[in-house]
């Protein structure tokens, strides 16, 4: 079941896009389908445990869920939305992204590190 990490990362991409070019004229739909395949894909990372080390599987883990949350933010935007609420909840997915992409580059720089030692 390890090996099927990669075709499934792929078939996530491609449900991805479909979701985003189907439903381009249902947004609500688009965030719900993109949530629960977040959820989905969070599931099998827990349950197949892919990776070889504990740690790209809690990082992989960890990566789905903020990037689930981050979709259900998206709920908050409407059209009458308060600017400064609308700037609140954008800052909030900005934030969501720069932790989880500062969370992997410090794993990253940490590995690189040990095996330059």
């Amino acid at each position: 079941m390890k090996q099927l990490h990669f075709p499934v990362f792929l078939f996530r991409r491609l449900v991805y896009i479909l979701i985003l070019i189907l439903g381009k004229d249902y947004p609500w739909l688009q965030i719900s389908l993109c949530i629960v395949k977040t959820f989905l894909m969070a599931a099998f990372l827990v349950i197949i445990q892919p990776f070889d080390t504990p740690l790209a599987n809690l990082m992989n883990i960890m990566n789905e869920c903020f990037t689930g949350f981050a979709f259900a933010t998206c709920y908050n935007f409407t059209e009458g939305m308060d600017p400064a609420d609308s700037k609140l909840f954008g800052w909030l997915i900005v934030t969501i992204a720069g932790y989880v992409l500062f969370t992997n580059l410090i794993v990253a720089f940490v590995h690189l590190g040990m095996g330059v030692i």
